[in-house]
């Protein structure tokens, strides 16, 4: 006979409610997502975190990336959400060795010490364990300094979310996809004005409501005026439909690990192409652990480096979509010398062959 697999203890979810569960606003932000810092203590940043549990046991997540801007020692993590609360993550202290360095893990064999010890990770996702399925908060605490001169550091908080190995994700691209263009996105990330395309919230609404989830990748900058805590801001808090008044859902964010000029310059030599195709295989590897069908299946964008990106990663053309003023195509809907991957032009897609009533909508054809 054959042995029956054990059934997976089943995810803790968040209670139901009318409207999904959303984190108080970030602390210490002013009007349009700023961080406000504690006098005389040294500022900090943090990627989102994206956790994927597979039935096999495995369960595995990108890298925890924090650092501040001065100080040294030890930091701890605490994740909080509305079934636990505000929980200590028992075993996965960081410790930052040198000032400006980012904190790792002590004594894990992870891949640059970048994960927290695997079995701290799989018993946090445990019932009771302080993770819970979809978004949490994370929080990195620095510990009080030692030593006179030492630097006091602010507790920096990012996102967590946790997914099921099974769930299907579309990447989407911020500026001049979900914002109309580049530079009215950062102007709406200061105004507090929403600049968003019409219809590509409800698209992208539409589809999590259909059980797909969205992840962000951008070029902005991790650190600076226009850093991830102000991304962030502008995503969930400022950005809405002209005319539904719809928010895009809740995702990840993963930008540029660097600065405003480190972007920049990323931008300028055409690298910030590369580093986005180098986080969505670092995504896609999460859940090829285990053969349950999820992983990256469509991909937003604006201009034709976006395609090339998501064709890197294994997105089909037909679940390729491009927006702008011309309306929404598929990546398989390009002229023919792109559409085989010899296109040279690196901004915009043209125009005039989409009908302009072609806007974004909740009748966007789903991935297949």
């Amino acid at each position: 006979r054959e042995q029956e697999t054990p059934e997976e203890p089943p995810l803790p979810r968040a209670p139901a409610t009318s409207r999904p569960w959303a984190p108080p606003p970030q602390q210490g932000l002013a009007r349009g997502g700023m961080k406000v810092f504690h006098k005389g203590a040294a500022s900090g940043w943090a990627q989102d975190v994206l956790v994927v549990r597979h039935a096999t046991g495995h369960v595995v997540s990108t890298e925890w990336l924090v650092s501040w801007t001065a100080g040294a020692g030890d930091v701890d993590v605490y994740v909080s959400n509305p079934v636990h609360g505000r929980t200590l993550l028992k075993g996965a202290a960081m410790r930052v060795e040198s000032e400006g360095s980012p904190a790792r893990f002590a004594g894990t064999g992870s891949a640059g010490h970048a994960q927290p010890p695997g079995g701290c990770l799989a018993a946090a996702v445990l019932p009771g364990g302080g993770i819970v399925e979809g978004e949490n908060v994370l929080e990195y605490v620095p510990r009080a300094p030692s030593g006179a001169g030492a630097a006091a550091r602010d507790t920096v908080e990012c996102r967590l979310f946790l997914w099921h190995a099974a769930t299907r994700v579309c990447v989407c691209d911020i500026d001049g996809t979900i914002t109309r263009s580049d530079l009215g996105g950062h102007v709406s990330s200061f105004s507090g004005v929403p600049h968003a395309h019409e219809g590509v919230c409800d698209a992208l609404a539409s589809l999590h409501a259909r059980g797909y989830r969205v992840v962000y990748v951008s070029a902005r900058p991790l650190t600076g005026a226009v850093g991830i805590a102000r991304t962030r801001a502008l995503l969930f808090d400022i950005t809405q439909d002209p005319v539904s008044l719809c928010r895009p859902p809740r995702g990840p964010i993963f930008t540029s690990p660097h600065g405003t000029l480190g972007a920049l310059r990323d931008e300028m030599r055409g690298d910030s192409k590369r580093w986005k195709v180098v986080r969505m295989a670092a995504i896609c590897a999460l859940f090829r652990v285990s053969d349950a069908g999820g992983g990256l299946c469509a991909g937003f964008g604006n201009r034709l480096k976006d395609v090339e990106a998501y064709r890197e990663v294994g997105v089909s053309d037909s679940n390729i979509f491009l927006v702008g003023p011309h309306g929404v195509r598929t990546g398989a809907a390009l002229p023919a010398e792109l559409q085989a991957g010899n296109g040279s032009d690196q901004g915009s897609p043209p125009r005039g062959r989409a009908s302009p009533r072609a806007r974004a909508s909740p009748k966007t054809s789903p991935p297949s």
